[in-house]
């Protein structure tokens, strides 16, 4: 098991290292120059001449974009893995990764919760269909899976605020939590209800839809076959034989859904003006505000990676056997 998990974290760490080689290259072949857009709020109060040129090449060399690409992203990953220094911001010159750990918990907790709703909903549903499999029921939580998958998820935020929040008024439109109120667990569970819902509803589709074919297939092999020959009843042949098994593949999947869950949170913390990384991440592609995006995209990875490291972890403690690969 060392050596599986030592293999793992090489595997990660070698991935994480090509993601911010991708990142950091990406950031500097996208339009613009960060000391341009800089130098351009200068120029619109009207600060101008050759000492404006001698501030201009004072700031490339502080911010160390006169070396060659390598010594830049040296320079910058040694910043990050020895002070924890992602950069400055170009707008709040407040340092980017302070700006985005201070949301980090509010995504953390939407996408967690999130999580659990796919869980909680989407397994149930993949059971029942497929145990009921050719029947009305298992067409309708197949159709219902693929219409969750298949809308976007601003449109169905759209209509979740304009049906729950505007004309039922069940729920609050947005935010975290109610102006003027002391924070406590019934108002944050309302103000998280409609973002959970939108960005848990499409996993719990897709979990569905993993878990009925996982476990058809399941039921198909000898050893069931067994059970039910010495007179076990089909719940019992379920529960107890065909579930557990049918479930272990959902362990990766699970941590595969990390990466959906931080891009569908980019769009529901606009749409629910949640206090998250993703609307810092917006104001900082609109404003180019390349070390936030930059902080974000790094971070972001980090989660993925995190998530499917777990996801590996616990699938070897259910299954040994792919210790052995």
């Amino acid at each position: 098991m060392t050596r599986w998990l030592f293999r793992r974290l090489v595997v990660s760490i070698i991935t994480m290292i090509g993601f911010s080689v991708l990142v950091f290259v990406l950031i500097r072949l996208a339009p613009g120059d960060p000391v341009d857009i800089m130098m351009d709020r200068l120029h619109s109060i009207g600060l101008t001449g050759a000492p404006l040129e001698q501030y201009r090449a004072a700031l490339r060399a502080d911010m160390g974009l006169d070396q060659p690409l390598p010594i830049q992203y040296l320079l910058w990953m040694r910043e990050i893995l020895v002070h924890g220094n992602f950069g400055f911001s170009l707008v709040s010159q407040q340092p980017a990764g302070t700006e985005l750990v201070e949301r980090l918990p509010a995504t953390l907790l939407l996408m967690g919760s999130s999580l659990a709703f796919s869980i909680v909903v989407g397994i149930p549903l993949g059971i029942i269909s497929a145990t009921h499999e050719g029947h009305r029921l298992d067409g309708i939580v197949t159709a219902a899976s693929l219409i969750v998958v298949a809308i976007p998820a601003f449109f169905f935020g759209l209509a979740a605020i304009y049906i729950f929040a505007a004309n039922l008024r069940w729920f609050p439109p947005g935010g975290l939590t109610t102006p003027g109120q002391d924070t406590n667990p019934l108002d944050l569970a309302r103000h998280l209800a409609l973002p959970v819902l939108v960005l848990g509803s499409g996993g719990a589709g897709v979990m569905a839809r993993y878990v009925r074919a996982s476990i058809l297939q399941t039921l198909g092999r000898e050893y069931l076959t067994t059970a039910r020959s010495k007179g076990l009843n089909d719940r019992t042949v379920l529960l107890q034989h065909a579930l557990p098994n049918a479930l272990l593949p959902v362990i990766s999947l699970i941590g595969l859904s990390i990466g959906g869950l931080a891009a569908g949170a980019f769009v529901t913390e606009q749409l629910f003006t949640w206090p998250g990384m993703g609307r810092i991440a917006l104001k900082a592609i609109t404003d180019r505000d390349y070390p936030v995006i930059q902080a974000y995209a790094l971070l972001t990875g980090v989660m993925v990676l995190l998530g499917n490291l777990i996801a590996d972890v616990g699938y070897a403690v259910a299954d040994p056997r792919i210790r052995l690969e």
